[in-house]
């Protein structure tokens, strides 16, 4: 597939300005950067760039900013004629709409992941059946909490869609109701987005083992404090969204259902204290717990064969 243009502007790196185009989608998929560099002889310096960039920020000649993070370089292009030297990197991530060239990066207080089939593990919904067999919107949000630390609390969260307030809204043939399951990470004090990531790949693997099948992201978005919204008298904080390569929208047909029977559910993991005891003992387990994720990944190799190599 592929990638569409989004636009050429200005990227920033050590204290310089170089031309930039950007390629992504929102869907998921790769994200593509490509910064471009006169030089006078037409061949460019290998080293004008690192092979390596960890956070990279610019703006396109739209005003749309963004904060790229985790790039590698995926090859060099010199066009003599020119004398512009092409280097294409490839990102792990981009933040929407934030372009931040401090050294330290943009920090954020919340992370929201959305997770593709999982309510009904999740054993929760935002809607409920009433006396006589009406569906019905909960009034509460649903939420409840998996782990409460000294650094960070993890949350399981259900939003979705709204039911028909209005009779213009019920003249359709078909109406369409959808919820999504939440993984909500807070820190108590603004971290990284990378340290966000290293928390949930860590609960991922977990659900994982409970599920026996991948889990999918289909959305990322973040806040932080230093980034707010003014309405009124009133000040929120502006939800931020991530795109990414591991991050992608699922058609249905294409969703892998779990065995049911056999799944640890998790009201199951809550109840037992399941998550803090995992998440305390990770580091040991790691290397085990790898072994058998991969499992869930691989495709067209015998399981004789992944453990034997």
């Amino acid at each position: 597939m592929q990638i569409p243009f989004r636009g050429s502007g200005i990227v920033y790196y050590s204290n310089k300005e170089y031309k930039c185009s950007l390629y992504y989608t929102e869907e998921g998929g790769e994200i593509v950067l490509q910064i471009k560099h006169h030089s006078e002889h037409g061949i460019g310096d290998f080293l004008e760039v690192p092979l390596e960039i960890e956070k990279l920020s610019g703006k396109l000649d739209s005003g749309y900013e963004f904060t790229l993070l985790e790039l590698n370089r995926g090859g060099m292009n010199d066009n003599i004629s020119t004398g512009v030297t092409v280097y294409t990197y490839y990102a792990e991530y981009l933040l929407s709409g934030i372009n931040n060239t401090s050294t330290e990066g943009q920090s954020f207080s919340k992370v929201d992941f959305v997770l593709a089939d999982i309510v009904e593990w999740g054993e929760e919904s935002i809607y409920s059946i009433g006396e006589n067999y009406e569906l019905k919107a909960k009034q509460e949000p649903v939420s409840k909490i998996i782990y409460e630390g000294e650094d960070y609390s993890i949350y399981y969260k259900v939003v979705g869609s709204f039911l028909p307030c209005v009779d213009y809204e019920l003249l359709k043939e078909e109406i369409c109701l959808k919820q999504h399951g939440i993984i909500e990470i807070i820190f108590s004090r603004e971290k990284s987005f990378k340290e966000f990531v290293e928390v949930f790949d860590k609960l991922k693997r977990l659900f994982e083992i409970a599920l026996l099948r991948t889990v999918r992201v289909e959305k990322i978005y973040a806040f932080s404090n230093n980034i707010r919204d003014d309405y009124g008298d009133k000040s929120f904080e502006r939800q931020i969204d991530i795109y990414g390569k591991s991050i992608k929208a699922i058609e249905e047909e294409n969703i892998e259902q779990a065995r049911r029977f056999n799944w640890i559910t998790l009201s199951d993991l809550i109840e037992n204290n399941s998550v803090a005891t995992y998440l305390n003992k990770h580091e040991k387990l790691e290397p085990v717990i790898d072994l058998y994720i991969e499992l869930f990944y691989l495709k067209g190799k015998q399981v004789q064969e992944h453990f034997l190599t």
